[in-house]
């Protein structure tokens, strides 16, 4: 049977699929009538316009982009076929166009003659609208950087009655009145307040009562300070629809309290991600944790960025946590060593950590157990045969029951494999971190650590998440002063896809033994490399 040959016009709408819209709009200017037509059903079709996208296919034209050829896109976007366009999505926030856009007025009022059907837009920063702007009708989510005027935005929620989504960045114009006036009858869902140093931290009792039934988002972080957020939750009702919940510092950098934020948690037994950065009350009240997981059992992503903890056991409860994905420590100081032993009752009810070594395929390169307790020697220490090593003729045999030292190499206590830099003491902070807290999360799939002040994270450390984890999907580990890449040798029976990454507090050259041992990672394993002073 003979294939079926495609129309002139098929063949057209194929080549041009593989334009952007830029070209697309060449061709509708140079081209003849019947590509014309071809070109501008494909720009009809165009359903996000970033001008970040823009900008590169100027930049590859050696061409400077310019506000005037988003405007001609959106134009031939819009009228394209009839006006019947798909256009849903604009995103002007790159940070390399920030500088394109001069008139922001102009450009809103192309945006709303000839995009009837968006749904999306997010505007850079320095935007600069007009008091008297109107945004299109069929808007649902908005996001403006930088000093947008009460004015303006009360314009926007009176021109965008299906307005549902709001974020606002580093906006000082903004008070605490504006939810209350403006958008009181508007069915927010996600709301992102970020540095807007003139609101009240006050203002999320509002928006928890006012939106209670529809709010599925909220983000707060550096606003006015404020040491207890203050409302009673008997005014409140229970917040079904609440997913996600983020809380940052204050603008002037002080903590925030975690009283009024377990009240919260409280009302919200659907929420699945938590963020809570630089909360002060998990040092001094170290149950708060407790409560998180007693009150919303089906958390997936955990954050406590730059909150302070007592000691690696009162992470513990986050254990429990079935469905936990992600977790974040980055910058979260632990500030005495955690324990050596963890009292039983502690444990209750948390599955046991998972044996790294003994889990492994046949075919990985791990080294075999070695006699007694001690693993396997990698050549620079003696072998050892029980409680006393062995005697090679130059290093006296021990009287006790520590191994012989060799070198700079302390004795091994049968918790770490031999290692060819100075190991972590035994019982160390990282130690307990990894082992009674981490390797009790099967289900995590991202993880991100930072050094402490009591000790940081080590090779050693590494192969046993990256082992031990099966769901593991990235590693992100900050100023790790203790890797060298030893793990990387060990990962060669790797079973699934991993992307560590690794801020080093030196700088790695090509000779550097991290360096030189990320670029020869094996498969399933990727290593990123990079440092800050």
């Amino acid at each position: 049977m003979m294939p079926q040959l495609l129309s002139n016009r098929d063949c057209l709408n194929l080549i041009f699929s593989h334009l952007d819209p830029l070209d697309l709009l060449t061709v509708t200017q140079v081209a003849p009538p019947h590509w014309k037509e071809v070109a501008l059903y494909r720009l009809s079709l165009v359903r996000k316009l970033t001008c970040d996208a823009v900008r590169r296919s100027c930049a590859v034209r050696c061409r400077e982009f310019h506000q005037a050829d988003f405007e001609d896109i959106i134009r031939h976007c819009g009228t394209a076929c009839g006006g019947r366009t798909q256009l849903r999505v604009i995103n002007l926030t790159s940070v390399s166009c920030r500088n394109v856009f001069h008139d922001f007025g102009r450009l809103i009022s192309v945006i709303r003659q000839h995009c009837t059907q968006l749904e999306e837009l997010y505007l850079p920063q320095r935007s600069l609208l007009p008091d008297n702007v109107i945004f299109p009708p069929s808007l649902a989510k908005v996001e403006l950087f930088g000093h947008v005027s009460e004015e303006a935005l009360s314009s926007i929620s009176r021109s965008c009655p299906q307005l549902h989504s709001l974020a606002l960045y580093i906006n000082m114009f903004v008070t605490g009145d504006f939810f209350p006036r403006f958008l009181a009858h508007h069915p927010m869902r996600h709301i992102k307040l970020h540095r807007c140093c003139n609101v009240p931290a006050d203002v999320i009792h509002f928006i928890l009562k006012s939106y209670a039934e529809t709010l599925q988002t909220l983000s707060i972080s550096e606003l006015a300070s404020s040491e207890v957020l203050h409302f009673d939750k008997t005014d409140l009702t229970t917040l079904a629809c609440l997913t996600s919940l983020e809380i940052s510092s204050w603008f002037d950098r002080s903590n925030f309290r975690f009283v009024s934020v377990g009240r919260i948690l409280e009302l919200a037994p659907k929420l699945r991600v938590l963020t809570l950065q630089h909360c002060s009350d998990l040092h001094t009240s170290p149950e708060c944790l407790t409560s998180i997981v007693r009150a919303c059992p089906g958390l997936e992503s955990v954050d406590l960025t730059g909150c302070s903890l007592p000691s690696v056991p009162h992470l513990i409860p986050l254990t429990s946590l079935t469905s936990l994905k992600k977790l974040v420590l980055h910058r979260t100081r632990i500030s005495s060593p955690a324990p050596q032993f963890i009292r039983e009752e502690e444990l209750v009810g948390i599955p046991p950590p998972l044996d790294v070594f003994n889990q492994q395929p046949e075919d990985a390169d791990i080294p075999p157990a070695a006699h007694g307790n001690v693993p396997a020697n990698d050549g620079n220490v003696p072998a050892n045969d029980g409680n006393i090593p062995a005697h090679d003729g130059n290093i006296p045999a021990n009287g006790g029951n520590l191994p012989a030292n060799v070198g700079n190499l302390p004795a091994n206590d049968g918790n770490l494999p031999a290692n060819d830099h100075e190991p972590l003491p035994p019982h160390s902070l990282m130690d307990r971190l990894v082992s009674s807290v981490l390797l009790r999360m099967p289900a995590l799939q991202h993880l991100s650590v930072g050094d402490q002040e009591h000790g940081a994270l080590s090779d050693h450390h590494i192969l046993q998440l990256v082992l031990g984890l099966r769901c593991l999907r990235s590693l992100n580990v900050s100023l790790g002063c203790q890797i060298y890449g030893l793990f990387v040798e060990k990962s060669l029976g790797l079973q699934h896809p991993v992307d560590v990454s690794i801020v080093t507090k030196k700088w790695c050259r090509n000779g550097d033994p991290l360096y030189a041992r990320a670029m020869c990672a094996p498969h399933n394993l990727t290593v990123f490399v990079s440092w800050e002073d």
